[in-house]
């Protein structure tokens, strides 16, 4: 199985990857939204962790430019530094299975 990771934080992105694969997954790392979906023109994961505040976009507006385009949207985690209800709920409205808060 695979997962995306996209963080812009190297450090941290190193050891969500670690704890992913240690679940059994193969990880793939970006570090911003184009990257991402530069990769998921060529590849269909089986799950992504999605980090909100990326240095091209937000994550609402990745996941937007997601649903139109004529990629799947694979399975998503939204990771975040910043604990807000409303992106929170932005969020899973947009179809996040869960939202996590970093620290």
């Amino acid at each position: 199985m695979k997962a995306l990771i996209v963080e812009d934080d190297l450090g941290l992105a190193e050891l969500i990857k670690e704890k992913v694969e240690a679940s059994g997954f193969e990880t793939y790392s970006v570090q911003t939204a184009d990257s991402a979906f530069k990769w998921l023109t060529e590849n269909t994961p089986h799950l992504m962790l999605l980090d909100y505040s990326l240095p091209d976009m937000k994550g609402d507006e990745f996941i937007t430019a997601l649903q139109k385009s004529e990629l799947s949207i694979p399975p998503f985690i939204v990771t975040t530094g910043q604990g807000d209800e409303h992106i929170a709920v932005a969020m899973m409205k947009l179809g996040a299975k869960d939202y996590l808060i970093k620290n």
